[in-house]
């Protein structure tokens, strides 16, 4: 892929990191929606001001050529009808770590099954990990 094209991006979450990356992302030129559980109106203008649109769930995994899932994984099942019906040529990036106290026990992954296989089995679809290791405030100021 040409470094040069403007990829057309969708962003699920509005945290910690899908935040600075739909800055990031549409600061760099890509077309990049984003949507949280709350619904668009509930986005703040900081996390549209570098150009990005604020759209539903829906809205945001359709054409897109990025998928980025910055949620919870508890919230997962919510999102895995969309996320496998994608096509094949879109990349899917999962930036989630897993807390029990969030997102609850989660048996497979206490018992040792590695978090992006796990993650990859409820969406139903391979994922790539990316972004999961970087403290968010490192990443806000980079």
């Amino acid at each position: 892929m040409n470094d040069t094209r403007k990829m057309k991006i969708g962003i699920l979450g509005t945290g910690h990191i899908g935040k600075p990356l739909t800055r990031k992302l549409a600061a760099a030129g890509h077309d990049v929606k984003v949507a949280n559980s709350r619904g668009p109106e509930t986005i703040d203008a900081e996390t549209l001001a570098t150009g990005a649109r604020a759209v539903t769930t829906t809205e945001a995994l359709h054409d897109v050529d990025v998928a980025i899932i910055s949620i919870p994984l508890n919230r997962l099942p919510a999102i895995a009808p969309l996320v496998a019906n994608l096509p094949a040529a879109t990349v899917v990036i999962d930036t989630s770590n897993y807390f029990p106290h969030r997102d609850g026990e989660i048996a497979a992954l206490e018992a040792g099954q590695v978090e992006s296989l796990w993650v990859a089995e409820q969406l139903g679809r391979p994922i790539e990990k990316a972004w999961n290791s970087i403290i968010a405030d490192s990443f806000v100021n980079c």
